[in-house]
């Protein structure tokens, strides 16, 4: 149902013959969605598993959409859920697309963001938080008449982030897409 979405787990053999294992997420205003592949991973040394995505409402003259960071047990019973959102009026939506855990186990999130009504245009949303997901900082990027969409993001050797996307013009047609990837210091300045 796609204005009711729920998240599903199916625990798999190593031949990928499901398991007698299911789990599913739901919340009974809201919509639960993932998005890039790598958006679940198993944490460090055996502690459960994280996953990045949204959750979503429809509104007034759209959709809503908070970014989530959920951490799970071994069994993906939920430890924690948090939500990431704007201020009121809440006019702007928030996707999570990818993340990786970090050395001192917090993250780094990467997704986009948006207004609500779909007018305007979509920037990279790049987040640093801690283990249970207290912001530490947050950056954007994108400028001009171009959305900025974001893909993934990997810690580099110098203790900065490396962003891997893409750059859509407003109004063209898909051959003027181009890929990007956008090199951070440790703080997320570009």
């Amino acid at each position: 149902n796609p204005d009711h979405r729920r998240l599903g787990f199916l625990r798999l053999d190593s031949l990928g013959n499901q398991l007698p294992f299911l789990k599913i997420y739901q919340d009974s205003l809201s919509s639960l969605g993932t998005e890039q592949g790598g958006s679940f991973i198993k944490l460090t040394n055996n502690n459960g598993y994280a996953m990045v995505g949204y959750k979503s409402i429809f509104v007034t003259n759209g959709r809503w959409d908070r970014g989530m960071l959920w951490l799970f047990d071994n069994n993906l019973d939920t430890l924690m859920t948090k939500c990431f959102s704007d201020n009121s009026p809440h006019d702007t939506s928030y996707i999570f697309q990818n993340f990786r855990e970090l050395a001192d186990n917090g993250f780094i999130i990467v997704g986009g963001h948006n207004r609500v009504d779909g007018t305007g245009l979509v920037r990279i949303d790049l987040r640093r938080v801690d283990s249970i997901g207290l912001i530490l900082w947050k950056k954007y990027y994108g400028v001009s008449n171009s959305n900025f969409l974001a893909f993934d993001v990997t810690p580099t050797s110098d203790g900065g982030y490396a962003i891997g996307g893409g750059v859509y013009p407003n109004s063209s047609s898909s051959q003027a897409d181009d890929p990007i990837v956008i090199k951070t210091d440790s703080f997320g300045n570009q």
